[in-house]
């Protein structure tokens, strides 16, 4: 099948134009006992997201890449009511063996944020990982080569952090990058400039919200999903969104 997300688009769209299509923020989909040192904010069981996933199905919703997002974004396209887009961080394993059967029992897709000089090293994807994922169906993004807090980082540097992760995504995958996320939700506007000069289309960060504009595209907010957000808290949630 091979990797399909779509290329960041190439136009001049209406700057008024404003989607909300809600962007869920995800970490590990693993038990806790099995998290390691993984901060227990950021982990969700996957009975938990299986529900989670399950609930927002029954009611009609249903999902598009970060990527697929972009290209709306960019040509003045409005996905259809009850869009959302699920985001994995980090590219633990666990997005493969427990999240990606969950997903595809739903026949969701997901956008895969992966720290690209971490592959091959346990707990960790491999690049054979990272082909599965894709030809799945799942998007393989930017967050950079090693995790560093891009917003600290100047010049050859922050260059090499966002452009070397994106090349390597294109090696693996025979595909392009088309969007980024800011490791810890920090960024700077040199940092947006390298995430541009890396030909990515959109960045999000980990500030809360449900909003996307061209003018700001580059910093688009997430809703965070935390072990304390049950099914029913998250069909709630993302109801103010369902536009029909």
């Amino acid at each position: 099948m091979g990797a399909s997300w779509p290329p960041a688009a190439r136009t001049t769209p209406d700057p008024s134009f404003t989607l909300r299509v809600p962007i869920l923020m995800y970490h590990r989909i693993v038990g806790l006992a099995n998290a390691g040192p993984a901060l227990p904010g950021l982990v969700i069981d996957p009975a938990v997201f299986a529900q989670q996933l399950g609930v927002l199905a029954a009611a009609g919703w249903h999902t598009i890449t970060l990527a697929s997002l972009q290209v709306d974004l960019a040509t003045g396209r409005r996905p259809p009511p009850r869009t959302f887009v699920i985001t994995i961080d980090d590219g633990h394993r666990d997005g493969l063996t427990n999240a990606l059967p969950i997903l595809r029992r739903f026949g969701f897709v997901a956008t895969y944020f992966v720290v690209m000089g971490r592959i091959h090293q346990a707990p960790y994807l491999s690049a054979t990982d990272l082909r599965a994922l894709a030809n799945a169906g799942m998007e393989i993004a930017d967050h950079t080569m090693d995790h560093h807090d891009v917003a600290a980082l100047h010049g050859p540097a922050l260059t090499h952090d966002i452009g070397a992760a994106a090349r390597v995504i294109r090696q693996i995958t025979g595909r392009a990058a088309t969007t980024f996320a800011y490791p810890a939700g920090e960024w700077s506007l040199e940092a947006v400039g390298a995430v541009q000069a890396a030909d990515l289309g959109m960045a999000v960060t980990t500030h809360e919200g449900v909003l996307e504009t061209w003018a700001t595209r580059f910093v688009v907010p997430r809703l965070r999903v935390s072990p304390s957000v049950t099914p029913a808290m998250l069909l709630r949630l993302l109801a103010g969104y369902a536009i029909d």
